[in-house]
């Protein structure tokens, strides 16, 4: 029996006991009689009360609380009843049943209404309503009136919204737009459509009912020749643009495939975009609308919404999402305690403050260590990262909750700077700022979320303005868009078309750097028609006046560069990585980072790397070398044992995921070590990601690492049916035959994925390896050099395709391939080898 059925069950329950008091004269006058309408709907559904469903039963109680709330009833005066009647012990909200809350919902929606600052607190989509504590933003406003009124026009507060029209931006008066054969059309609903937040149309959140906002989508790449309406549930941000989610089904809601521009006209907004026009002309399938990368229940709900939980069951692929309050709110940030009311104590957030002494270039902190829990409350929703649990909470530190996504490529450049949209958290943890101790609400208004200053002025109140606010430092003119701070130290990133994101390592340009790791180059960014000019005519340490030293060319060992030149080393570079792994004096998110690059180099000597970051008091590296350590290794094994009862839950999870991959017996373990408790948390934080392709994968290695090979192809299969256009869940389900020795079926799966995803570079690729290892090469011929065609970048594809044709004795086409991909005649090592090798045959020959 599910959640939905179990409600019901109650709630049905609930209603006879109301029917068969139909004489309880109180009742009839506190909470009944208000209409005729009422009075009729009352009396007859109590007439026939046997033989009431469930709908009827839902209707009583809402007309029953919506004459409650009319006649002036009292929640406690609601409560006492049900108490009465129920024969419960029902001392406060929390306790209340799910049924009895539906009553409470009845009764007190109407008031709740007239509270709402412009519709900012709403019932949910995804069932009821939560409250932990009956506390809303309206409670805090009583005394709090000006963080309110900062937090009411602030991203946090138009981070979800129900579609009303006070929420929604775009005009829906039948536009039309198009990108690559979708069609898009937007118009009103009928005139009765409402978003009432009331239980009546609690379920009409849902996809069910009216709704005063469609989008009509036409997909004539599917041969689609009519639209089809979909209702327009909640609204996603307001600038500059807004997004608005469709229902999709009963239990979840999707992102709708075209956002509005909510920039002016005269900067290129007031017009409905598709999101994926800023990559070129065709839109990517799994990216499509009603795909799991657009669904709001697993990718986007936890951070727009406060006190979300997905409730997701991976058996029957369901969610039952339910949240606190429809956007992020008060308690989105504080924790609120019983005695909060009480004037507090100063913190140690509070004592102490940035000081410049006379003659300093910068600031310094004077006072006692920050606190940093109140970042960790930010990193929640300001980070790429994994969720481990099902929803969060501000009272617990970030890596107990995510595991946040390693800063290297592809999410971020070799350099470190951002690439992908990863929210802040990885840059900011790289740089000198996150260091020296500075914090967000430094820079940013904790309650409005802009900058507490415009401009330069900002950075002024740390800086020296005659340093850092002069040609000699940043060799522009003072008044000038160049001149600003941001736009060396904060490059700009445009994600979603239309949204500019700022890089928060606050890094120096480094042309050297950035050149020889082919990362972006902030100075060529500007200076793109004279730059190879210059480079030509000048060393890039003397490319700008002043001569400005660059990080690249002081010694690794002296710079927190140091993790991005890792990707221009060799291997066997141990003893050199250690040294830096263990200097606090870098950012221990780049130590981590050099070190995961590092070991993706295959050293041989990364095991005592692996170990000492295994005992540091860096959360961050302890991290890595979870997924570092070697479980087949006696003192690797214990480190990892060791870690799996750290005391973050990221860290512990990693251990555990190890130790599973190595094939250890944890049941063995867990005779002698308390591993229980890590177990469940990491088996929790598989259900988190089970909706998309990526999280059934991991439930399968799971499965292969418990020697279950049933149950790891069924999980397999499942990512595919769950997420068809996930080519790793071909390549993985094509893999695991392989390795059961059913290699027509390893065929299979990747024919099965062409018929998905036919330019997929990789599954020709795969497939041609395939038709080799069943001695079929001529077929595999046009297979590899198909993935060639397709990613002519990969050397690795290309070699492969020349040892294939070597194989079938038509060396000629191979060469003429070399030829035509090398015209300059400058050939990587390997094939260069293998033309050598050619040649001696041929010369024999």
């Amino acid at each position: 029996m599910n959640v939905r059925q179990l409600e019901q069950m109650f709630l049905n329950s609930l209603c006879q006991q109301l029917m068969t008091t139909t004489n309880d004269k109180s009742l009839k006058e506190k909470a009944c009689i208000d209409t005729e309408v009422d009075s009729v709907a009352w009396e007859a559904r109590s007439k026939d009360h046997d033989s009431f469903d469930v709908g009827s039963a839902a209707t009583c109680l809402r007309v029953a609380g919506g004459s409650a709330y009319r006649r002036g009833l009292t929640q406690s005066i609601v409560l006492d009843w049900i108490k009465q009647r129920m024969h419960s012990s029902i001392s406060d909200y929390k306790s209340v049943s799910g049924l009895s809350r539906i009553f409470f919902y009845a009764m007190t929606a109407p008031m709740m209404r007239s509270l709402l600052i412009s519709g900012l607190l709403a019932l949910g989509p995804a069932s009821l309503v939560r409250s932990a504590e009956a506390v809303s933003a309206q409670d805090c406003a009583k005394c709090h009136a000006n963080e309110t009124e900062a937090w009411s026009h602030s991203d946090h507060a138009w981070s979800m919204r129900l579609a009303s029209p006070e929420a929604v931006k775009a005009p829906f008066s039948g536009e039309e737009t198009n990108f690559d054969g979708l069609f898009g059309q937007f118009k009103r609903g009928s005139p009765e459509s409402t978003t009432d937040s009331s239980p009546a149309v609690i379920e009409s959140q849902m996809g069910k009912g009216a709704a005063p906002f469609v989008i009509g989508l036409k997909d004539t790449a599917q041969n689609e020749a009519r639209f089809t309406d979909h209702r327009v549930r909640y609204t996603f941000g307001h600038d500059p643009l807004q997004q608005f989610l469709i229902d999709l089904g009963e239990d979840r809601l999707q992102v709708a495939p075209f956002a509005f521009d909510t920039r002016p006209a005269d900067e290129g907004g007031q017009q409905w975009i598709h999101l994926e026009a800023e990559f070129g002309n065709q839109r990517e399938s799994r990216f499509q609308w009603h795909q799991p990368l657009q669904n709001w229940n697993g990718m986007c709900a936890d951070c727009h919404s406060r006190g979300l939980s997905r409730n997701y069951n991976p058996a029957e692929n369901r969610f039952d999402t339910q949240f606190d309050a429809v956007n992020v709110d008060c308690q989105s940030c504080h924790v609120v305690t019983k005695d909060h009311g009480q004037a507090p104590a100063q913190s140690e957030q509070t004592q102490g403050q940035w000081v410049r002494a006379a003659g300093a270039p910068i600031a310094h902190w004077a006072g006692p260590k920050r606190d940093t829990s109140a970042m960790e409350a930010c990193f929640g929703c300001h980070s790429l990262r994994a969720p481990l649990t099902d929803g969060f909470t501000p009272a617990r530190p970030f890596l107990d909750q995510f595991r946040p996504e390693a800063v290297v490529p592809p999410f971020y450049q070799a350099d470190g700077q951002i690439e992908e949209e990863v929210y802040v958290y990885g840059s900011f943890l790289q740089s000198a700022m996150y260091s020296a101790g500075v914090q967000c609400m430094d820079c940013h208004d904790p309650h409005s979320g802009q900058v507490k200053a415009e401009g330069n002025t900002l950075c002024l109140t740390c800086h020296a303005a005659e340093v850092f606010d002069a040609p000699d430092h940043h060799l522009h003119r003072v008044d000038s868009t160049e001149g600003q701070c941001v736009s060396c130290h904060m490059p700009a990133k445009t994600y979603m078309s239309v949204d500019d994101r700022r890089d928060h390592r606050f890094a120096v340009p480094d042309p050297d750097l950035a050149s020889a790791l082919g990362s972006d180059d902030v100075c060529q960014s500007c200076h793109e028609d004279r730059w190879s000019q210059f480079k030509a005519l000048a060393g890039a340490a003397e490319l700008m006046e002043g001569g400005h030293a660059l990080a690249s060319q002081q010694a690794l060992s002296n710079t927190s560069m140091a993790a991005q030149q890792l990707t221009l080393l060799q291997p066997r570079q141990g003893a050199r990585v250690l040294a830096l792994i263990n200097q606090d004096a870098h950012p221990a998110i780049l130590r981590a980072s050099m070190l995961r690059k590092y070991a993706a180099l295959g050293p041989p000597d990364l095991a005592p790397l692996a170990v000492a970051a295994a005992q540091s008091l860096e959360p961050v590296l302890r991290l890595v070398a979870a997924d570092l350590l070697d479980s087949r290794a006696v003192e690797q094994k214990q480190r990892l044992m060791s870690l799996a009862q750290d005391p973050l839950r990221a860290v512990r999870i990693a251990a555990i995921d190890r130790l599973r991959a190595g094939q250890v017996d944890l049941g063995a373990i867990l005779g002698s070590a308390d591993l229980g408790s890590p177990l469940s948390e990491a088996g929790e934080a598989l259900v988190q990601i089970a909706w998309r392709g990526e999280g059934r994968l991991r439930l399968a290695e799971v499965a292969i690492s418990d020697g279950d090979a049933m149950a790891a192809e069924r999980a397999f299969k499942m990512a595919i049916q769950l997420d068809p256009f996930f080519v790793g869940a071909y390549l993985n389900l094509s893999d695991h035959y392989r390795r059961l020795n059913a290699q027509e079926q390893s065929l299979d799966a990747l024919d099965q994925g062409l018929e998905r995803s036919a330019d997929s570079s990789i599954l020709h690729y795969s497939r041609g390896l395939a038709l080799v290892r069943l001695n079929r090469h001529s077929e595999g011929k046009p297979a590899l050099l198909r993935a060639v065609a397709l990613a002519p970048e990969n050397i690795d594809f290309f070699y492969t395709a020349l040892l294939l044709l070597e194989a079938l004795n038509e060396r000629a086409q191979g060469l003429a391939l070399v030829r035509s991909r090398y015209p300059e005649g400058t050939v990587p090592e390997p094939i260069s080898q293998l033309l050598r090798r050619w040649s001696l045959i041929d010369g024999q020959n």
